[in-house]
């Protein structure tokens, strides 16, 4: 009987591992996989929140995203500057990686359609070693707005930390949320 209830526990707990949910512990925080998105093209997006959160209701965000087809760091750029370009409270702003032309981050600011917040980004795009395409990692955070400004001091203050988290950031991708 206790060899079953032993075998029983393990198979429990080796199956809650496995089942669990992807993380990505970015900034001090553990981030779960909340969406999965695959466009027409092939380009995959992952999206995690930190635990407790939803992809409805997030503080910060962790995105990835992989253009399979793109082959330029400058191609993938542009093309998320021109989806986000309508929501830009101000000018996106790159810094290349020095000595990296195919390392870029750009710092934009979004403001929400109904503007109760800015969404402060930083966003690294990237040609990875053994990656067919670009992959750009995403590091949101939410700014409350309230009479038409906000507080963004906790997001300046962390920025250049930041930057050098995504730096080393390498996330598998995943097609399906689990």
């Amino acid at each position: 009987m206790q060899t079953s209830l032993r075998i029983l526990v393990l198979f429990v707990a080796s199956c809650a591992a496995l089942c669990a949910a992807p993380s990505v512990d970015f900034d001090g925080v553990r981030y779960v996989l909340a969406s999965v998105e695959i466009s027409k093209d092939g380009t995959v997006t992952n999206e995690y929140v930190p635990e407790g959160e939803s992809i409805d209701s997030w503080t910060t965000l962790l995105g990835v995203r992989h253009w399979p087809k793109v082959k330029q760091v400058e191609k993938a750029t542009e093309a998320w500057v021109a989806m986000v370009r309508p929501l830009l409270a101000r000018d996106a702003v790159a810094y290349a990686a020095q000595g990296k032309k195919n390392d870029v981050v750009l710092e934009a600011w979004l403001s929400a359609p109904d503007k109760s917040y800015i969404e402060a980004n930083l966003h690294r795009f990237v040609v990875e070693d053994g990656t067919v395409g670009v992959k750009a990692y995403q590091f949101a955070e939410k700014i409350k707005m309230s009479g038409g400004t906000g507080d963004p001091s906790r997001f300046l203050e962390h920025r250049n930390a930041r930057f050098a988290d995504l730096g080393k950031l390498k996330v598998e991708m995943y097609r399906e949320k689990k």
